[in-house]
């Protein structure tokens, strides 16, 4: 997760750290310092997060960096300065998606680790989709394209979009469980939100 952290010396000065949590061993890590991040996805295999990093000259990219020493592995181009939003890894561990946002509305993006290759999978225009979930071939998401926030799919191979939930007030956050059988998201109630889940 990100925390944010000031200069001791000079107080207007801020940064955005990531900051991990060891469960077995119960203890805290910070895996980067006086950093500009925002966003922390762990990979599969625990040893690389993927971020956001915006510099003091406002450039946005998508970098990896190495969970054990906070070093940066890899930089994607980004010479659109699009605003690149909520990475998440696939489970091969070597490609992501992510939102990217620019005058011309939001693109579900894919960046492969290993080439550097980025490539759109899908053009939303002004459609406000967030939350990308990477499932097998498909990409999970929430859109009010119904007019209501609902948790839809991409189907990747053939770029259809099908619709998932049918909220009545609106459905978030879309996860999918370790064995694949179940799907839990927000769903928004009298009193907040709710966790729900369906198979």
């Amino acid at each position: 997760w990100n925390e944010y952290r000031y200069d001791p010396r000079w107080r207007m000065k801020t940064y955005s750290v990531i900051v991990g949590y060891d469960i077995k061993e119960k203890k805290r890590k910070f895996v980067s310092r006086n950093s500009r991040y925002a966003s922390a996805a762990l990979s599969p295999d625990g040893k690389k997060v993927a971020t956001i990093e915006t510099g003091t000259d406002y450039q946005t990219r998508l970098v990896i960096i190495d969970y054990e020493t906070g070093a940066v592995v890899k930089e994607f181009e980004n010479p659109g300065n699009d605003f690149i939003s909520m990475p998440r890894w696939k489970e091969n561990g070597y490609e992501l998606v992510a939102l990217s946002t620019n005058q011309n509305g939001k693109t579900l993006n894919q960046f492969d680790f290993n080439s550097g290759e980025r490539k759109s999978l899908a053009f939303f225009a002004n459609e406000n989709i967030g939350y990308p979930v990477p499932f097998m071939r498909y990409i999970l998401f929430n859109s009010p394209r119904s007019g209501i926030d609902n948790i839809y799919a991409l189907d990747t191979s053939t770029r259809l979009i099908h619709q998932i939930t049918s909220s009545r007030y609106g459905a978030y956050n879309p996860c999918v469980s370790m064995d694949g059988k179940f799907i839990y998201y927000n769903e928004q109630g009298r009193d907040g939100l709710n966790v729900v889940k369906v198979s």
